[in-house]
């Protein structure tokens, strides 16, 4: 069964990171679960802090009318963080991160806690469940040192708040910020069964290249405003 495109993911390394580490080059000492490494800011601070203020506390009205709030990922919402992935179903996190994925391990989600709010920036999508203020959906980009104006992305949305729009808004918000912040495309490599995926990065750009190998589709995206169709997807 193919998940909706919500709950599809664009990985960004992290379920290799997860299924073993690296070495860093320049002390041999092992990256926890990491294929790639951050770079500087482009910008400097204050712009990088004028780019991510746009998307704090933004509440957004959904296809059904429903209300989700956009915000950066902070490190105190780690545990908030762990608790999105374990109701996620097994399907959508092995879309995530290309493989199955029991428990999410501590340097697993230190790593994804730790943002820098530059070069690997993180948005959460919450919602008011009750009294609870649960996160819904998480979507971030990773900036590659080898290539500094190149970024892998990646999107996951509870299945449960899933086909109303988040992964788009998600991928939005994230392709204006990379934009702002000198990255001109995204990578993305997605499971060729993952259809609903394949589907949703059509639909949003035109990719500048694909290429497969072992069940998995790469994707070289432009996110440029010309040459992508964010604003129809929305």
């Amino acid at each position: 069964m193919t998940a909706p495109a919500d709950a599809s993911i664009l990985p960004c390394n992290e379920g290799k990171k997860f299924l073993g580490t690296n070495k860093d080059s320049k002390g041999g000492k092992a990256m926890p679960f990491t294929n790639t490494r951050l770079i500087d800011p482009i910008h400097s601070g204050s712009m990088k802090e004028e780019i991510i203020e746009r998307f704090i506390d933004k509440e957004i009205r959904l296809r059904d009318s429903s209300t989700v709030w956009l915000r950066e990922l902070q490190g105190g919402n780690r545990e908030k963080l762990r608790s999105f992935f374990s109701m996620c179903s097994p399907e959508a996190i092995r879309y995530r991160f290309m493989g199955s994925i029991k428990v999410l391990s501590d340097s697993l989600l230190d790593y994804l806690a730790d943002t820098d709010g530059s070069r690997h920036i993180a948005l959460i999508a919450t919602h008011q469940d009750g009294e609870n203020d649960r996160i819904v959906a998480e979507g971030r980009y990773v900036g590659l040192k080898e290539q500094p104006d190149a970024a892998d992305i990646a999107v996951l949305v509870a299945d449960d708040m899933q086909q109303r729009g988040i992964a788009t808004l998600l991928i939005r918000e994230l392709n204006r910020i990379a934009w702002n912040h000198g990255v001109t495309h995204f990578r993305a490599d997605v499971l060729a069964d993952n259809r609903a995926m394949i589907s949703l990065l059509r639909k949003i750009y035109r990719p500048v290249s694909t290429t497969i190998n072992y069940g998995v589709i790469h994707y070289e995206l432009s996110i440029g405003c010309r040459e992508n169709r964010l604003l129809e997807a929305a």
